[in-house]
């Protein structure tokens, strides 16, 4: 907004025909004073090519009069108590017998320092030099030389009054401005006093402002702190980090808040959340640093908590994941003699009820060492140490073993089951065939077990290779029930199934699948579903593998060796466990191989020394042995390369597996030992025909002492 020029004037002069001069000059207008108005417009712009501007109106001069130094003094306090200044006075030099006109001025500015004074005089009583040196001040002085004319004393009054009303804006405006700078000032400090957190400054790393909070966290007080080096405050071995997060921070580099230690008053040390600021100058230089910190005792103790708990919570999984290993060492034995026992019971001669006994035992069992199998699977996925092996495999045989289990079930529902694999799929693989086999076993089974007509269909296709990988697609289709679309969005979540009736019809815990999409993801690929409620279902999954190099090593060809018998091959079974080697007799005599049994390391190292053996079949936790390793070391040497070891574990331990191969096994059975596994084990390592005998074709067994 623009400012109004202020025009009021004082006139102190003894003589009164001044005053009524100056009053005539600038209260009214003569015709030589119009056209020297008009003439000046013209100097400065007022005027256009198309004539002059309008005549500006303007405010009249308020004009009070004085005769004395003295009376004049009055008028100016009078009219600043009344909140109405002069702008200006016209002061004459010589007024006796009172105040010359230098006094007069002395004694105004005393009052009024913003007076603008006019001093008007005919004689040389005082230089310009001796003016200013006797009132210090030239800024607001101007001298008049009697005698003046009208326009002059116009000219100075407009210029004087406008400067005085310039000087009283610019005032204002810096009024408002430090008043806001105030407010700020005050409303900052109010902020640095109320935190929660400690903010100090530094000047040369010395500690030169300290607020509220930092007297409460450190327990000094401002006085005893001020001027004191930053380090009292920073544990000892913290402070080479302080010192150079401080340097970076004075380099002009900008960094986050770090974590530190510093020290209480009283020796206590304490978490802290360090922020650094540099502190700039006018002239954009570094002259200090703020520091704020930040108490996070309570977060890092909670930090420490939090530890301690994960670390319990990793013991305890830990814990569980050993107690459910060994439930399963010791479920596995006993079951091992159930399913092993009910086989051989199968290939005795019985009639029709208790050939059906025998077999709903076996098939229980078998269903109980699943459920066994799902619940280690899913403690080992929560565990997060379920690996996935890496061997070579044939992909064609390999699902002719995996269909061979589910022909006598597709049979009995008269079911249609058939395999297909695409002709881009590469003959070997490398990858886990074991995991692969229980997926497809999960599918499988489940597609069998919800189909009640109609036919079972599995594809193996390749979607995408590489020149270092390849990746199959498992796709499992039935023309069974279907499942909701609900349901389809959980069902690979533990525990989950279509509904409640299911669990009741059909059973199973709801594992198979949560399992078979984790051991997709192990494998570089994923797992989907397509189905529609009385059509049926299509299960998928991928699994990417590298390119297979089938080992000749698998199937050894004859070589140089002790004279090897040409009857029955035999096998030694060294087993502590007498159900367990009962039931491997048992096997062994109905495919076609004659058995020796041991119970002891030390019995296994003499009957290798008397006696030739195709395979020795190892139990790997027999009470004498010093370890696997140990006893593959002696056992090894009285041994030639035809005469492999196969490990016996009811151990289901990640890397199980690759332990006893590290350590010198050439194959692995897992308890309990299926009829078939048996069988397709030895076919690879005893060459024989013997083992060309259908395990599943019920029939007389060989005399085994057995029944």
């Amino acid at each position: 907004m623009k400012q109004t020029c202020h025009k009021r004037l004082l006139i102190i002069d003894d003589n009164r025909s001044i005053h009524a001069d100056i009053r005539q000059s600038l209260q009214g207008e003569t015709g030589q004073e119009s056209s020297l108005r008009l003439s000046e417009a013209e100097l400065f712009g007022s005027l256009t090519e198309q004539g002059p501007k309008e005549p500006v109106i303007e405010e009249p001069y308020l004009i009070d009069s004085a005769f004395q130094g003295v009376d004049g003094l009055n008028l100016v306090e009078q009219a600043l108590s009344a909140g109405m200044p002069y702008a200006m006075s016209f002061v004459d030099m010589r007024m006796p017998p009172g105040w010359d006109g230098i006094e007069t001025i002395e004694h105004l500015w005393r009052v009024d320092p913003n007076l603008q004074v006019v001093i008007c005089t005919a004689y040389s009583d005082y230089s310009a030099h001796d003016i200013t040196q006797r009132l210090g001040r030239s800024d607001q002085l101007l001298v008049l030389k009697k005698p003046f004319d009208s326009v002059e004393i116009s000219q100075l009054a407009r210029a004087l009054c406008h400067k005085w009303s310039l000087q009283r804006e610019i005032e204002g405006q810096m009024s408002a401005l430090e008043n806001r700078v105030n407010d700020s000032e005050h409303e900052l400090a109010a902020i640095v006093r109320c935190s929660i957190d400690a903010i100090l400054s530094t000047r040369s790393d010395r500690i030169v402002h300290w607020n509220a909070a930092a007297e409460r966290m450190f327990g000094y007080r401002h006085g005893e702190i001020h001027h004191q080096p930053l380090q009292v405050l920073i544990a000892g071995d913290h402070r080479a980090q302080a010192e150079e997060m401080n340097q970076r921070i004075c380099s002009g580099e900008r960094l986050p808040p770090f974590d530190s230690q510093w020290v209480t008053r009283d020796g206590r040390r304490i978490d802290v959340s360090v922020a650094l600021s540099p502190i700039y100058d006018t002239s954009q230089n570094i002259v200090g640093t703020a520091v704020t910190v930040r108490d996070i005792q309570e977060q890092k103790e909670l930090e420490r908590h939090l530890r301690a708990a994960r670390q319990q919570a990793d013991n305890s999984a830990r814990a569980k994941s050993d107690f459910l290993a060994n439930m399963s060492h010791e479920i596995r034995t006993p079951m091992n003699g159930v399913i092993g026992m009910s086989t051989l019971l199968l290939n005795t001669s019985l009639d029709r009820a208790q050939r059906k006994y025998a077999a709903t035992i076996r098939d229980s069992a078998q269903a109980l060492t699943r459920i066994i199998n799902d619940i280690l699977d899913h403690s080992k996925i929560e565990a997060g140490k379920l690996e996935i092996e890496l061997n070579d495999f044939e992909i064609r045989p390999f699902i002719e073993g995996v269909e061979h289990l589910f022909v006598n079930m597709a049979e009995s529902k008269g079911i249609e089951l058939a395999m297909r694999v695409a002709d881009d799929v590469p003959g070997s693989v490398c990858g886990d065939a074991h995991r692969i086999r229980q997926m497809l076993v999960n599918l499988l089974g489940n597609a069998l077990k919800f189909t009640a007509e109609g036919s079972v269909t599995v594809n193996i296709s390749v979607v995408d290779r590489t020149a270092e990988s390849v990746t199959c697609c498992f796709a499992v289709s039935d023309t069974g029930v279907g499942i909701p679309a609900p349901v389809q969005e959980r069902l690979f979540e533990p525990f989950t199934q279509a509904n409640s009736s299911t669990t009741r019809k059909y059973g199973g815990t709801g594992l198979g699948l949560s399992i078979v999409k984790k051991l997709a993801e192990l494998m570089g690929g994923e797992i989907g579903l397509d189905s529609r409620v009385g059509k049926g279902s299509t299960f998928w999954f991928t699994a990417c593998f590298r390119p297979g190099q089938v080992d000749a090593a698998k199937s050894p060809e004859p070589a140089p060796g002790p004279a090897e018998p040409l009857d029955t091959p035999r096998i030694l079974i060294a087993d502590d466990d007498p159900v367990s080697s009962m039931i491997l007799r048992g096997f062994l005599a109905k495919l076609g191989y004659h058995a020796d049994t041991v119970a002891s390391q030390r019995l296994t190292l003499q009957a290798v020394r008397e006696q030739y053996y195709h395979a020795v079949l190892l139990d790997c936790y027999m009470p004498d042995m010093g370890g696997v390793e140990a006893i593959c070391n002696e056992l090894r040497p009285l041994l030639c390369d035809r005469q492999p070891i196969i490990a016996l574990t009811a151990a289901t331990s990640d890397g199980e597996r690759e332990r006893c191969l590290d350590a010198g096994m050439d194959d692995v059975l897992f308890k309990p030992i299926a009829l078939d596994a048996l069988c397709q084990t030895l076919k690879q390592w005893v060459q024989s025909t013997h083992c060309d005998i259908d395990p599943y074709q019920p029939g007389r067994m060989a005399a085994t002492g057995i029944g």
